[in-house]
């Protein structure tokens, strides 16, 4: 499920003692649901989601500048 994945993910997060992260994701009703599932486990974890990028699968092209996003995402 959604929130099996977002929780070992939560795992493998707090393993290598990350406060944050970004969250990609591709732009299909399913996976928006698996990434909100994940930033609602970063939030009840007390963890960051930095900037949060939609990955459109069918034309290859991530919304918005990834360089600009990753270097302004701190961290």
């Amino acid at each position: 499920t959604k929130k099996t994945t977002a929780r070992a993910i939560i795992k493998l997060v707090k393993q290598f003692n990350w406060t944050s992260s970004i969250v990609i994701y591709q732009n299909h009703a399913f996976r928006i649901r698996g990434a909100n599932a994940i930033i609602e486990e970063f939030i009840k974890n007390n963890l960051t989601v930095r900037e949060s990028i939609i990955f459109y699968i069918s034309t290859l092209i991530i919304h918005d500048n990834l360089k600009n996003k990753l270097i302004n995402s701190g961290n």
